[in-house]
């Protein structure tokens, strides 16, 4: 019976880049539950088309240019790390994702229409 050859190829679509910041490996431990875009005032004002998730604005921007923009898609409200099963930090993240792409010379992107202005609290109960 002749050898046959197996060929393995190995997709991580940028994970390994995420994974290669310390302070967000946290970040990639994210289970995809969507209990974070539930409760997000961002996400329900933009919709998916615009805004992934909260996770994902975190995640995605370190994976590719297309999608910085993301790193101030946020209220940093912290309802979506109350909500989280997994205790990811997610409004932390947000923090540390846009100063890597500022480390990176990759300014984030001001003028996305659907950003909330002011990065206030939101009125979940937190001041």
């Amino acid at each position: 019976m002749p050898a046959l050859e197996l060929y393995v190829i190995l997709l991580d679509n940028g994970r390994s880049e995420v994974l290669g910041h310390e302070q967000q490996r946290q970040a990639m431990t994210c289970i995809k539950c969507g209990a974070c875009q539930s409760v997000c005032p961002v996400y329900r004002t933009a919709g998916v088309a615009e805004f992934p998730s909260p996770i994902a604005a975190v995640t995605l921007p370190l994976m590719g240019a297309d999608h910085k923009h993301l790193s101030q898609a946020s209220t940093l409200c912290g309802a979506c790390k109350d909500v989280c099963p997994v205790k990811i930090d997610i409004p932390r993240y947000f923090w540390k994702t846009e100063d890597i792409l500022l480390k990176r010379e990759i300014p984030p992107e001001r003028s996305v229409g659907f950003i909330l202005p002011g990065r206030k609290r939101c009125s979940n109960g937190k001041s």
